[in-house]
């Protein structure tokens, strides 16, 4: 295949941590030639450009540059907020009556939104302050409780609040835009434990992985050393393929969000698909540390990458 100028722009921030940052790797190694820029008022030629910008939002400028290319990898994925893909957000006055979770609307607990702000950084310590405490669920008096609600921009993206019911929840949730609440809708193991699902695609290429804990937010901070151990042995022997058996209800989010390449969190509570979360800048497994595991996740990642050639 002949040699291709793949032209990733960010927003700025680094991709260390990122699934990218070993598919980069791998088309470099195939004779591609590949270059991260995040200046955009800059002329630059390229064949194919992929966005890479941690944003929910990601502003127009940044669409509009990207689908100047031949090739424009995300360039449709403008907005993942979960006012546009959520099927549990519930109203105040809701019927449902069982236990709800309160969530940002933006990604990630709203966290790169307020990187990405030019506040200093006492400020931006006070806003995390201000989220942490009023989410916590130990202020005593109910009328403040519900008057910082009010004000609330970030959470902890894995520790969520979670109440009993919608009448639980603290008033001053329903008074603010940047916070949906959520039906708590799990998928559980037959031993009372909980499961998430991680799709992972690209192109016509995707693999995917589970998480199992006994916590019900399932995040890899929060798993005990055992899940993390049966984490890992799930790579054994670990494929990318073109078809992981994945719900039409949860790939129909990837087609409306219009995602090339991202990763979708899901379940299945009581056999039917719930998607939870959506990523287009997704991680890239650095809790898999150990020798024959890496060496298994740079296969699977390898095999990952050559999802580029569906768009040439």
């Amino acid at each position: 295949m002949p040699s291709k100028r793949i032209l990733i722009i960010t927003s700025g921030s680094s991709i260390r941590n990122s699934l990218l940052k070993w598919m980069i790797q791998y088309w470099r190694e195939s004779g591609h030639n590949v270059e991260l820029v995040s200046d955009i008022n800059t002329s630059w030629n390229a064949d194919i450009a992929l966005l890479h910008f941690d944003a929910t939002d990601v502003p127009l400028t940044y669409i509009n540059f990207v689908r100047k290319f031949p090739i424009a990898i995300n360039g449709r994925a403008k907005n993942i907020s979960k006012t546009f893909f959520s099927n549990q957000i519930i109203k105040k006055n809701s019927d449902y009556y069982g236990m709800v979770i309160v969530k940002t609307v933006a990604n990630a607990g709203g966290l790169p939104e307020l990187h990405a702000e030019n506040y200093p950084k006492i400020r931006k310590k006070f806003i995390k302050f201000i989220g942490r405490i009023t989410s916590s669920g130990k202020l005593q008096n109910k009328y403040i409780e519900s008057f910082l609600w009010r004000k609330v921009r970030v959470l902890d993206a894995s520790n969520y609040p979670m109440y009993l019911s919608p009448q639980h929840v603290p008033n001053g949730v329903w008074h603010n835009r940047r916070m949906v609440v959520e039906k708590y809708l799990p998928e559980q193991t037959d031993d009372g434990r909980y499961r998430l699902r991680h799709w992972y695609f690209f192109g016509d290429m995707e693999f995917s992985r589970t998480l199992i804990s006994s916590e019900p937010i399932v995040k890899w901070i929060r798993m005990n050393d055992g899940e993390k151990h049966q984490s890992r042995k799930e790579w054994v022997g670990k494929k990318s393929s073109k078809d992981c058996q994945i719900p039409k209800a949860v790939r129909e989010v990837r087609k409306k969000l219009g995602l090339d390449y991202g990763r979708i969190d899901w379940a299945l509570h009581h056999g039917k698909p719930v998607v939870y979360d959506v990523n287009k800048t997704p991680f890239g497994f650095g809790e898999i540390s150990v020798t024959a595991e890496y060496a298994l996740k740079n296969e699977v990642i390898r095999e990952f990458s050559q999802g580029i050639n569906y768009f040439i």
